[in-house]
């Protein structure tokens, strides 16, 4: 599951950032197609945090206090 939160984490990167981009390149020139693309820009960013949390709660390293003894 943690290696599923990481691709979903760049999945939502990558989307929000070529919504973003597209998106505002094409405001001046198509701008039903720059609506396309910004549209994305959310859908980019949900799953930009649901594969932050994924990897975040299902994290295998043990992080917890070594006992000295």
């Amino acid at each position: 599951m943690h290696r599923l939160g990481r691709i979903i984490t760049w999945s939502g990167v990558l989307i929000s950032a070529l919504g973003t981009i597209a998106g505002l390149a094409l405001m001046s020139q198509q701008p039903p197609l720059a609506k396309f693309f910004l549209m994305l820009v959310p859908i980019g960013f949900v799953l930009l945090l649901t594969g932050v949390v994924t990897a975040v709660m299902t994290d295998d390293t043990d992080n917890s206090p070594v006992d000295p003894d």
